[in-house]
């Protein structure tokens, strides 16, 4: 969204009802809220008595005033929540801006770097989470720690789980990669956040892993029996520069330990779901036509392809091997 768009949309009548709708009003609000700040402190704690902390989309101040006492600073591009982040928070230091903007003042300074509730998400493109995810980096000081609320297919499309590669696409082949996807909520009143970008997971861990040595996908405890747990990525260790290249492989991930007071009762504590997890989408043909594709020569698999694209076009759609079945 236009940072405009961002300002009338989070204006003084929608900042003044946002604490009780997001974070204090609904009981699934509340488990979430009270989720983060555990994990907030325990960042702090191991931050150190000096830790400096900057959040980034900071809205009302509601997080930073659960920490009195904390060296904090905040950073918002809505003047009406951050009137309200100063009402809260009168000993924070309050900053109006965008985090698509370098703000090389911040640069080095903060032990702990947080941007929370899916703020990043109000970008136009894939490339502007690489200039977020670039200066929640910069910001962050050399060995500190960065934590990022997760919004991806799963939390906007009631738990659709979508595979992040598919390594030899179908005919063509080469890789395909899902990098984000586009959602837009109408709220009952007609309020509209549109075009929001929500990149896969691992698209967001790979983006860290330039600039941090360990990464951690930390799951929230769940709020009820079969519902999803969200989920933030924690960053630590900063590099002093980005290194080059793509993750290999999913960051670990950490479920809340066995009786956490948060988890919703009745759960089976052995196993990090509460509920199956969805099948993931299928991108291409079944199993084993990937395995045996994949073993084909290139000189073969570039053959087929040519002969395939020669066919009539309704003889290719019957022919696809996306139409198959398992």
């Amino acid at each position: 969204m236009h940072p405009d768009a961002v300002r009338r949309l989070y204006d003084d009548g929608y900042a003044a009802s946002y604490d009780e709708r997001y974070l204090t009003g609904e009981p699934w609000s509340r488990h979430g809220a009270d989720y983060q700040v555990e994990v907030l402190a325990e960042l702090v704690e191991a931050a150190g008595p000096d830790a400096r902390w900057l959040d980034v989309g900071c809205g009302t101040g509601w997080f930073l005033s659960r920490f009195p006492g904390v060296d904090r600073t905040g950073l918002d591009l809505s003047p009406s929540m951050l009137a309200r982040a100063r009402t809260a928070d009168p000993d924070v230091d309050l900053l109006e801006g965008s985090f698509l903007d370098p703000h090389p003042e911040l640069e080095d300074r903060f032990d702990i770097v947080s941007c929370l509730w899916f703020a990043y998400c109000y970008v136009d493109t894939i490339d502007d989470i690489d200039v977020v995810v670039e200066h929640l980096a910069r910001w962050t000081a050399p060995g500190g720690t960065c934590v990022v609320q997760i919004c991806d297919a799963e939390d906007v499309a009631n738990g659709l789980v979508l595979p992040y590669e598919d390594p030899e696409t179908p005919i063509f082949g080469g890789s395909l990669f899902i990098d984000t996807v586009l959602w837009t909520w109408v709220e009952p009143d007609g309020t509209r956040h549109e075009h929001l970008v929500a990149p896969h997971l691992q698209s967001m861990v790979d983006r860290f892993d330039r600039w941090f040595d360990d990464l951690e996908v930390r799951r929230w405890p769940a709020f009820a029996p079969g519902w999803g747990r969200r989920k933030a990525i924690i960053a630590r260790r900063r590099r002093t520069e980005a290194r080059p290249g793509r993750r290999s492989a999913p960051a670990t991930e950490t479920f809340p330990p066995a009786g956490h007071p948060l988890e919703a009762p009745g759960l089976d504590q052995d196993a990090p779901a509460d509920a199956p997890a969805p099948e993931p989408v299928d991108l291409g043909h079944p199993s084993w036509r990937r395995r045996l594709w994949a073993r084909t020569p290139a000189s073969l698999r570039t053959m087929a392809r040519t002969a395939f694209a020669w066919l009539p076009a309704s003889l290719r759609r019957r022919l696809d091997p996306r139409r198959a079945t398992r």
